[in-house]
């Protein structure tokens, strides 16, 4: 089990950090107001990590509706793909995140420190990776340079992903290094939030990123693919979970506690029950689901259903929600930042578009099985799951890898990508069964991106206009999905 650590020594940190901050401008997203006069490396790394994985799961909580994992409640605009712009999120990437990884890099660069320097690295790849697949081009190569410049213009999105290669393929360097200055292991590993200071599997993080980013670039081989992912993360162990505390609660118990004092606003998306049901894919019910779900306030004759998204409240109710109970709604409950089940599902996929379906069904063995034992199942359950499941090494196809790596990766926002990239199953086999929200604002096209916040168009309107092109909305893909 993966140790929680004490937040009551990050806060104290955190608050330093606080007290010896200054911010001219609560919408310039150059100025960086936890600055420190004085800052170590391992505070910067601790709050680099936190800030990350606050991030991943404010990323996580806005598309979490679009893959229907989650519904809002009574007609909510969100799952309507009403305009969405995400501005707090835009706001914690490069006031929060960005700023202090900034800091991180310069002050790891002057001090030899390189297993820091990777550190940073990766985490800087996988969030302007992040930010640039739900807005597109965006801020990078002239942002956080403060009163230097204001107006930093949007870097296109082929500019991101290949310095998104670049720092990943620095930092496997930097993290692979053994004479080096002020590694992991000559601090106490308290400061890491992911693994403890071990340096390793750093390594096998940042591989884990470069699969998934190279996932999304159609100019990408296989070979580069599997690669990355055969070098990653190699069993649940080395998984990138964040733990909260009981001084810091998981947002997603907020929103359980929320619920269950009757204020009832998200839930369940009906599409996510029925696939686990077994209803959409003629399985048997998926052991995962009442480890998911409190099935044990279910009160419509016990029959297991979601909240449809976008349906006005009353047309449906769900007869699941979210309480304490539930493996991702605890009050300490991880969230899961990157997964080594991902990186198997990752070769599944792969491995199955190029016709080799024997590795593809050792893959996608290896992610259900991981899966399942992360979230508890008995090991009889999985093996008989997997039975049941007919699928087996001459006869897996895409859709059994994309509907068990769905499961999988629950709440994480790689499953918006995901089904982006297989246009959510129009004229494919993959995500059977899914159908647009009622109520679809765009008509009868499904959402491709979120738009550009409003405070970054006031301030910074010319750069904004140019980075929208032509034809700019909700419906307009990413440039790796066009």
């Amino acid at each position: 089990m993966k140790k929680i650590f004490n937040y009551k020594l990050i806060g104290a940190l955190m608050i330093s950090f606080l007290m010896l901050s200054s911010c001219d401008s609560f919408l310039d997203v150059n100025d960086h107001p936890n600055k420190q006069t004085d800052p170590t490396l391992s505070t910067l790394a601790s709050s680099a990590i936190i800030k990350t994985a606050d991030l991943h799961t404010s990323f996580s909580q806005a598309t979490n509706r679009y893959t229907q994992h989650l519904s809002g409640v009574g007609q909510s605009e969100t799952d309507q793909y009403a305009e969405n712009t995400m501005s707090g999120t835009w706001y914690n990437l490069y006031v929060g995140a960005l700023a202090d990884l900034d800091e991180l890099t310069k002050l790891a660069e002057e001090n030899e420190a390189s297993h820091f320097l990777g550190l940073a690295q990766v985490l800087t790849a996988a969030n302007i990776g992040a930010a640039t697949d739900v807005w597109d081009a965006i801020p990078y190569s002239d942002a956080l340079q403060g009163n230097e410049n204001y107006l930093p213009t949007f870097d296109t999105q082929d500019e991101i992903y290949a310095e998104v290669f670049r720092l990943l393929d620095e930092a496997i360097i930097n993290l692979g290094k053994t004479d080096v200055v002020y590694d992991f292991t000559s601090i106490s590993g308290d400061f890491d939030l992911f693994y403890e200071g071990d340096a390793s599997k750093w390594l096998k993080m940042a591989y884990a990123y470069k699969a998934r980013y190279l996932l999304h670039w159609s100019s990408s081989s296989a070979g580069d693919i599997t690669t990355a992912a055969n070098s990653a993360l190699s069993s649940n162990a080395d998984d990138a979970d964040f733990y909260y505390s009981e001084q810091n609660h998981s947002p997603y118990y907020n929103i359980a506690l929320s619920n269950n004092t009757g204020n009832l606003t998200i839930t369940f998306a009906d599409y996510y029950i029925q696939v686990l049901n077994g209803n959409i894919y003629g399985t048997a019910l998926d052991p995962r689901l009442a480890i998911v779900a409190d099935t044990n306030v279910v009160t419509h004759n016990g029959v297991f259903t979601g909240y449809p998204v976008g349906a006005i409240s009353g047309d449906r109710p769900t007869d699941l929600n979210f309480t304490e109970n539930c493996w991702h709604f605890g009050m300490l409950s991880a969230i899961p930042v990157m997964t080594y089940a991902e990186q198997q599902f990752i070769i599944a996929e792969v491995e199955v578009n190029g016709g080799a379906q024997g590795q593809a069904f050792n893959a996608w063995d290896n992610g259900v099985r991981a899966n399942m034992e992360k979230l508890g199942v008995a090991g009889g359950d999985i093996d008989d799951y997997i039975t049941d499941s007919g699928v087996d090494a001459s006869n897996i196809t895409i859709a059994d890898v994309m509907k068990e790596k769905y499961i999988a990766m629950f709440l994480q926002y790689e499953a918006w990508n995901d089904m982006r990239r297989y246009d959510y199953g129009d004229g494919n086999t993959t995500y059977q069964g899914l159908t647009q929200p009622i109520g679809n604002v765009l008509g009868t096209t499904w959402a491709r991106r979120v738009m550009y916040p409003l405070t970054e168009q006031n301030r910074n309107g010319i750069n904004v206009d140019a980075a929208k092109g032509s034809d700019y909305g909700m419906a307009k893909a990413v440039t790796w999905n066009q």
